[in-house]
């Protein structure tokens, strides 16, 4: 059933962000910006036309997945294109630990097969160009329908907000609930969000050019399923395999760069409250991967690293760890979600995030990423991610909150990072 061809094919054409873009509009698919790996650059993978899908809603399990990258070890590229939300999280411990909260516009889980795989170089030269095939398949597109496509004239949007959940009253009331729980021994740190909604009008393809242009893409993501659009310019990575060595890269702590503060990444690297934050995660992952890793194997590549954007500096650590097992399912319920948007114990800070925002998060602070035959997975955290379907539009800011958090300053930071999306898309909070 899930057994798929694959061969290379012959393609000559000019590649392009905004063609991708287009050619996703009319065909539906993914758009990945992967991770580097050692030094090397990214590469941009795109996915065309599905012709599997394998989902939470259609009752499959990760499990299901474990079998599908076992049935297509043939196949050395990304063919496996997806995300996890992040309220599968009460499928992954014992029930009763969460209220369950999810927002249902989403799967728990979602990954599709497509047709057409296209793997570029950073400036668009194509490197692989594969086509796969099952014998169940509903619906072929032909390589001269890509080969002689042209993307539409520039199009507009315009995008008015109209509300923030929770308020900044109640966002400051949460913060402030947070420092209660920690003085209690709950916690040490919980990651608070807030949803910004607006609506749109115009082009939802031209508002992800917009977005995916406005920062250095580096675990970026643009998809289109159905009506639905998931446009994410992450910088974060959740955990990236090869082999039997994985790799999972924390981001905690912020700064906006400054054209009039040359030391802000200096700054930020001597922050006493930023490299607690990152401690407490970095000792978090460490304890998650050691449930999955050889004893005695896990350890802190990197740490702090500075990790520098258009528009704000980052704290990152590097972790590795030799697995004692490749199965993508049994990876994911060690990890998940990642620590670095739950905050620390993890179980706890999970519970006290769902009384405080009371809603579910969806795919944001999820993953999304890529698999292949070989078992190598790439997977983000799911932040700076905007979501677009009909008129509406729908986007979360948060942080981490310490007993050293300002609830002010934590929301203006809330601010920041909204802006730097609303910028993008010319919009104001």
């Amino acid at each position: 059933m899930w057994k798929f061809k694959i061969q290379n094919v012959d393609i000559h054409r000019n590649w392009s962000l905004s063609n991708a873009i287009s050619m996703i509009e009319k065909w539906e698919g993914t758009l990945l910006f992967t991770s580097p790996e050692h030094n090397k650059s990214h590469n941009i993978v795109l996915g065309i036309n599905p012709i599997s899908t394998i989902s939470s809603d259609k009752g499959h399990t990760l499990a299901d997945i474990d079998t599908i990258i076992t049935t297509n070890e043939h196949i050395a590229h990304p063919f496996l294109f997806g995300h996890i939300s992040y309220d599968a999280k009460h499928t992954i411990e014992e029930p009763g630990i969460y209220k369950d909260l999810q927002d249902n516009q989403f799967a728990l889980f979602q990954f599709t097969i497509y047709q057409f795989v296209f793997i570029f170089t950073p400036s668009w030269e194509l490197k692989n160009a594969l086509e796969l095939t099952s014998c169940n398949e509903s619906k072929t597109v032909l390589i001269d329908q890509i080969e002689q496509f042209y993307s539409p004239e520039s199009q507009q949007f315009s995008v008015s907000i109209e509300k923030s959940h929770p308020t900044k009253e109640e966002f400051i009331k949460g913060v402030k609930t947070i420092h209660n729980y920690i003085k209690a021994g709950d916690v040490y740190q919980v990651n608070l969000t807030r949803k910004v909604s607006a609506t749109i009008s115009g082009s939802a393809t031209a508002a992800a050019l917009a977005l995916l242009e406005s920062n250095r893409i580096e675990f970026g993501v643009f998809q289109k399923c159905g009506v639905r659009y998931l446009i994410s310019t992450s910088p974060e990575r959740f955990f990236q395999t090869n082999g039997l060595t994985i790799l999972t890269s924390p981001i905690k702590g912020t700064a906006p760069t400054s054209p009039e503060n040359d030391n802000a990444g200096t700054d930020l690297l001597n922050d006493e409250k930023n490299l607690r934050e990152l401690a407490m995660i970095t000792d978090l992952l460490r304890n998650d991967l050691s449930r999955i890793c050889h004893p005695g194997t896990v350890t802190v590549k990197g740490y702090p690293l500075l990790k520098t954007l258009s528009n704000v500096h980052h704290l990152v650590a590097d972790i590795e760890g030799k697995l004692t097992t490749t199965d993508f399912s049994k990876i994911v319920t060690a990890l998940f979600p990642g620590g670095s948007i739950t905050g620390c114990p993890k179980i706890r800070a999970c519970q006290i995030i769902e009384e405080l925002e009371q809603k579910g998060r969806g795919p944001y602070t999820g993953s999304f990423g890529y698999i292949t035959g070989h078992k190598k997975i790439d997977l983000n955290i799911l932040i700076r991610t905007v979501f677009i379907e009909n008129n509406q539009l729908t986007f979360n800011v948060g942080g981490g909150i310490t007993l050293m958090s300002n609830p002010e300053e934590e929301f203006l930071e809330t601010q920041h990072k909204a802006r730097n999306i609303l910028q993008a898309l010319n919009a104001k909070e």
